[in-house]
């Protein structure tokens, strides 16, 4: 192969998280003369401050309206960890008359594209969204994220969080909860 044949390639590999499974891979596989990594306290832009609002088991619809009443923002996305979660906020907010679009793993990648062009160019202020937005995405001028629920895997919020307060840019970052998955907020 083509790499076979290079004595000593350069090989650099850049993420903005390596979780342990891509670790063992790159340390297994890449000889690697230098690493460098950012601080780990962190995980997001100092330009984010963070939110953890108790919905009190309101019906989440209920809770996005009283949020987005209360919530002036140029541009927000809307996460939610489980994909059939978005269609139904998606609607909900469309029915209302705001300028709302979504990105799931259901659209084609040419929509996604489409999708995200629109909404770099201000043509929707609400983006409702399953993980699959909360990163490699260039999504720019967003100010609030929205997380509608406690995701799954904690690394989720924290790729949430960072759709916002990037470029020097300020954001905020706020998360649902309730009673029972208070333990998940603190963690």
């Amino acid at each position: 192969s083509f790499m076979q044949k290079l004595e000593k390639p350069q090989i650099l590999v850049f993420s903005a998280t390596i979780n342990q499974s891509l670790q063992y891979i790159l340390e297994k596989y890449i000889e690697s003369d230098f690493v460098i990594t950012s601080d780990s306290e962190n995980m997001t832009s100092k330009n984010v401050t963070h939110y953890a609002l108790d919905i009190k088991h309101r019906e989440i619809e209920v809770a996005v309206d009283k949020f987005i009443a209360s919530k002036p923002c140029f541009c927000m996305m809307i996460f939610c960890s489980k994909k059939e979660m978005v269609q139904p906020i998606y609607s909900h907010l469309k029915e209302n008359g705001l300028s709302v679009t979504y990105i799931t793993g259901d659209l084609s990648k040419q929509e996604r594209k489409n999708v995200i062009k629109a909404v770099n160019l201000m043509k929707y202020q609400y983006v409702v969204c399953s993980d699959l937005a909360s990163r490699g995405l260039d999504i720019q001028n967003i100010d609030v994220v929205l997380s509608i629920d406690v995701p799954n895997n904690i690394e989720y919020y924290f790729h949430r969080a960072g759709r916002t307060g990037r470029f020097d840019k300020i954001g905020e970052s706020f998360i649902f909860y309730n009673a029972d998955t208070q333990g998940n907020i603190k963690k």
